[in-house]
């Protein structure tokens, strides 16, 4: 061993010093190379697959494109039925959408609105509204008689006025933010015609009319939850209309008294009757609102909030998010050290591959947006074209919207204290919810609490 030793020594004390710095230059650019090539892997990795994932969302968001009307509405189908609107606080179009909730195309039709208290500002523009356009005696106005200690103040009024129906066969919930179109109601209560159907309903298309931050970004996020929502058939109390007498049989009634959202229950008390939900894709409303980011991501945790307390489909949302923001957080953290290391092909790999995740979310958000405009479409709306300064502001936020999801979905999880129109609630344990503190609403008391809140 000690010979071979000395000969090794020997050969290299017998190489020049400039073949030995040569020699030391190849072994060290041989390394270089190789980090570079593991940094080339990854960043190829990562990037193949934020862009795979990407393009699931692409495909599945070209599904909207086959959505179609609801067959022929069935002139013979008129059960008698009654729309019920909860309302706190007047909203801006509060009574756009009271005069064509009396205008509707639908007979026998009872209008219940449940303002959750005699002073607050909606109750003197529901009179007027009344009033000026009611000319058939449809109203009926009444304000909520009991603050439940266990459940939501929009739930306690439609439990309300569904107890105070007389001799009505279908009952439809709306908002106070959707304008209805003249047969909105008849397409809503048509898929009922079908004994096998429990409950059908719309959901709603964020188009606003600024281009501010919140307002696009709330856009985005709406294309991306519309699918699932339209697949699944997610009950929406925008619009949704049960059987009176399925209302009563599943136990709905009672379990709103507990409950904190209105359409939250509603799949479980479907599920005991064994009927189907059906989703109506003409009747995706339009809410023109426009938001700040901030009420954007309160807006997005509260929503997330309930459906992880009522939605047992909850934890794929929390899987979904995980699968898609690993990778994408991984590519991100690659970008800064191959920029460091100056391995610049990496990094060109690294920003393509972003962009390309963007570009892809974004072409979804059209796909989806084009099918929203077709439904508008067939009941005399139409969404805006978008210009290029538009559809290129889309293009930048749309990360930004990816994100905003993710906070949103983070907080969510740990959510406690809720503040909804004015009103605190503390979530305790899966469903069961308190109201803290209720007081009639006003501008005044629609803020923040010193409690971390949505």
């Amino acid at each position: 061993m000690d010979t071979c030793r000395r000969v090794q020594l020997t050969d290299a004390a017998a190489i020049p010093g400039d073949a030995q710095n040569g020699l030391r230059r190849g072994v060290h650019r041989s390394a270089g190379l190789e980090r570079i090539e593991s940094m080339f892997i990854l960043s190829l990795g990562a990037v193949l697959v934020v862009i795979s994932f990407a393009a699931v969302h692409t495909v599945c968001a070209a599904f909207a494109l086959r959505w179609r009307a609801h067959r022929s509405l069935d002139p013979n189908f008129r059960p008698s039925a009654a729309v019920i609107l909860a309302v706190r606080g007047c909203d801006p179009s509060l009574r756009q959408t009271l005069v064509q909730l009396i205008n509707q195309d639908y007979d026998p039709l009872q209008i219940h609105i449940v303002v959750d208290h005699s002073t607050d500002p909606a109750w003197a523009a529901v009179r007027d509204a009344i009033k000026d356009h009611d000319s058939r005696g449809r109203c009926r106005i009444q304000s909520l008689e009991e603050q439940p200690r266990n459940g939501g103040l929009k739930s306690a009024s439609i439990a309300q006025a569904v107890r105070s129906l007389c001799a009505v066969e279908v009952v439809a919930t709306i908002d106070a933010d959707v304008a209805p179109h003249t047969t909105w109601l008849r397409e809503l209560i048509a898929p009922l015609a079908d004994v096998s159907v429990g409950v059908s309903t719309g959901n709603h298309w964020f188009e606003p009319k600024a281009a501010n931050c919140g307002s696009l970004v709330r856009s985005l996020w709406n294309a991306g939850a519309l699918i699932p929502t339209s697949f699944f058939a997610n009950p929406w109390g925008g619009s949704c209309a049960m059987r009176s007498a399925d209302i009563r049989q599943s136990g709905l009634l009672e379990a709103w008294r507990n409950s904190v959202v209105d359409d939250g229950p509603v799949r479980h008390a479907c599920a005991r009757l064994k009927r189907r939900i059906v989703f109506l894709p003409t009747l995706v409303m339009l809410n023109r609102e426009d938001c700040s980011l901030g009420y954007c991501l309160r807006y997005l945790a509260r929503i997330l909030t309930w459906s992880r307390i009522y939605e047992t489909a909850y934890r794929w949302t929390v899987a979904h998010l995980l699968v898609n923001l690993a990778p994408l957080l991984f590519a991100i953290g690659l970008l800064p050290l191959a920029i460091a290391r100056g391995d610049w092909i990496s990094g060109l790999v690294l920003i393509a591959g972003l962009a390309g995740h963007a570009t892809l979310l974004w072409l979804a958000y059209l796909l989806v947006r084009t099918a929203v405009d077709r439904m508008a479409k067939l009941r005399g709306e139409r969404l805006p074209r978008l210009g290029w300064l538009r559809l290129l502001r889309l293009l930048v936020l749309t990360p930004l919207a990816f994100g905003v999801y993710a906070l949103a979905v983070i907080r969510a999880l740990r959510s406690r204290y809720i503040c909804w129109r004015g009103v605190w609630y503390y979530v305790i344990h899966g469903s069961h919810v308190i109201l803290l503190t209720y007081q009639p609403y006003s501008d005044s008391n629609s803020g923040a609490s010193p409690k971390t809140s949505i």
